[in-house]
């Protein structure tokens, strides 16, 4: 068995992981780009039991191309299923966290603010991927990931959902990327305006007041019109800092 935080060699058409032992569940991939060779790609599937790292090896590996400036050990990834059922409505969530005291460009167009360039850093917590995020390790050498289906949209929304919505549309950008469902809510994905840190958005679906509610209004769900930002104890397989709720 290889280290926990080693990538096992393994023939380009086997799933990249961190363990000797065979896999067929590639959830997602990584494309290894080189702008020298434009035409030129490989797609690496990935599982989503252990940790993987890539480095300087992986490079060479899958487009030829020795790179001192890249680490051995440069990023590293893993993955968290939400449920056991591949055709679930909640995409597998990737992380990624840079290992390298070289900073990674993290290029991203799909999150639904606009194109946005962030540089991660080694001190940073780890990034949740959303499909055609792109980690530039150099000027050239890129590695992008690709989810293998498509994001869940959001449901229709209510007219005080919407309402709330607006009251954060300064502050907070909400994805259509779902993290998760309840009974009475979904959570979905949503950044900071200014510093675009990810944090999750809790869409609460609020039963309708019962008719017999007394005076005291017992029994009844109280509305607020106010966003609440905690911090997200709630379900902590998200990684994120903050959870917006959304009543």
């Amino acid at each position: 068995m290889t280290d926990a935080g080693a990538v096992a060699a393994c023939p380009d058409d086997e799933i990249m992981y961190s363990s000797e032992e065979d896999n067929d569940d590639a959830v997602s991939y990584l494309v290894f780009t080189n702008a020298d060779q434009p035409s030129s790609f490989r797609q690496v599937p990935i599982a989503p039991r252990a940790p993987f790292d890539i480095g300087r090896a992986q490079v060479q590996k899958h487009l030829g191309v020795f790179e001192r400036s890249i680490s051995n050990q440069h990023l590293r990834f893993h993955c968290i299923l939400y449920g056991d059922d591949p055709a679930d409505d909640v995409l597998p969530m990737v992380y990624v966290r840079v290992l390298s005291s070289h900073p990674v460009k993290l290029d991203n167009t799909t999150s639904g603010g606009g194109r946005f360039i962030r540089h991660l850093r080694s001190t940073d917590a780890d990034l949740l991927l959303s499909h055609g995020d792109r980690l530039h390790l150099t000027n050239k050498i890129c590695v992008e990931y690709s989810a293998a289906r498509d994001a869940t949209p959001l449901p229709p929304l209510n007219s005080a959902q919407l309402r709330e919505l607006g009251h954060i549309s300064q502050e907070y950008i909400v994805t259509t990327r779902k993290l998760g469902s309840g009974g009475y809510a979904s959570v979905y994905l949503a950044e900071s305006a200014p510093s675009r840190k990810q944090v999750a958005c809790k869409i609460v679906r609020i039963p309708r007041r019962s008719s017999n509610t007394n005076a005291h209004g017992k029994g009844a769900i109280q509305r607020r019109s106010d966003i609440l930002v905690r911090d997200s104890i709630a379900d902590k397989s998200t990684d994120l800092d903050k959870t917006l709720v959304v009543l």
